[in-house]
């Protein structure tokens, strides 16, 4: 519910609200839910950039975390928050892709937050530089493959063609396809990984 602020649980069946709406942060706007159904990670787009943790056990909010104090998450996206496995662990993680402002420029990186409540280290973040090199406040999309080892994002350049970014996670390295090679003429084109 974007434009108040909050999250609501639908019942499907009745196609009435599950519980009450729930405060998410100031701009709510993309979620993720978990696997086994038992969280959301929202988004809220407003600076500092945050992902809100709703729990539907206990049907509210149970952690904001702040990616970064300067963190911008980018506005209006198609897929801004992944849930997938942690590469080489499997490990269940929240990616977000995040902008912010460094001496004078912007940086683009990837944020994962470990999404496992029995890891010791549950809600915790970790950042990875997205190589992208002259990036916007904004992003179009993120996809992470269904094995954590590459996340695809599609970067709106600053006075620049546009580029996919395909980040290898085992590594960190970055590999910058121009999207006009690619054939994509739009500026915010949603990515879907298919097996």
């Amino acid at each position: 519910n974007f434009g108040e602020s909050s999250f609501s649980v639908l019942n499907t069946g009745s196609g009435t609200d599950f519980a009450p709406s729930v405060f998410a942060g100031p701009h709510a706007l993309m979620f993720a839910v978990t696997p086994d159904g038992t969280r959301a990670y929202i988004e809220d787009e407003t600076a500092p950039g945050a992902i809100s943790i709703f729990n539907f056990s206990t049907k509210s909010i149970e952690r904001t975390i702040v990616l970064d104090p300067g963190c911008i998450l980018p506005p209006q996206v198609t897929k801004s928050v992944v849930l997938a496995p942690k590469f080489g662990t499997g490990q269940l993680t929240a990616f977000a892709v995040c902008s912010r402002r460094v001496a004078g420029r912007t940086t683009r990186e990837l944020y994962m937050i470990d999404a496992e409540p029995t890891s010791p280290t549950f809600n915790s973040v970790t950042r990875i530089p997205t190589g992208a090199p002259r990036p916007s406040l904004q992003t179009a999309s993120l996809a992470v493959t269904a094995d954590g080892h590459y996340a695809f994002i599609v970067d709106l350049e600053s006075g620049l063609p546009n580029n996919l970014i395909v980040l290898d996670l085992s590594t960190g390295l970055p590999t910058l396809i121009p999207t006009a090679s690619l054939g994509i003429s739009l500026s915010q084109p949603s990515l879907e990984l298919s097996p």
